[in-house]
């Protein structure tokens, strides 16, 4: 976990890639935009959006957006390693 947190912490890692990405944005009100692209169909497709973001007084909120039609209906399981955080999969059609 990072010394110095503001209002959102991304951490992300890649096979292949010997560095893993850590950041957040620097102000206090700052938010952060992150989008994932996925093969499908010998195509690329948008698969999800996230957003976080800051109202003007100071609340946090996350807005998650995507999966367009080429995606099957999210799939939404039982965490097996806590069963408190639901776990969700975004699987392209075949």
């Amino acid at each position: 976990m990072p010394r110095n947190v503001r209002n959102y912490w991304l951490e992300l890692s890649v096979d292949g890639k010997a560095t893993r990405v850590e950041t957040g944005p620097q102000s206090a009100t700052g938010g952060f935009a992150l989008t994932v692209l996925m093969r499908d169909s010998g195509g690329i497709a948008r698969a999800l959006t996230v957003r976080g973001m800051a109202t003007s007084t100071g609340e946090l909120f996350m807005d998650v957006e995507g999966l367009g039609d080429s995606f099957a209906e999210p799939k939404v399981s039982t965490n097996t390693t806590d069963p408190a955080r639901p776990h969700i999969r975004i699987q392209a059609k075949r």
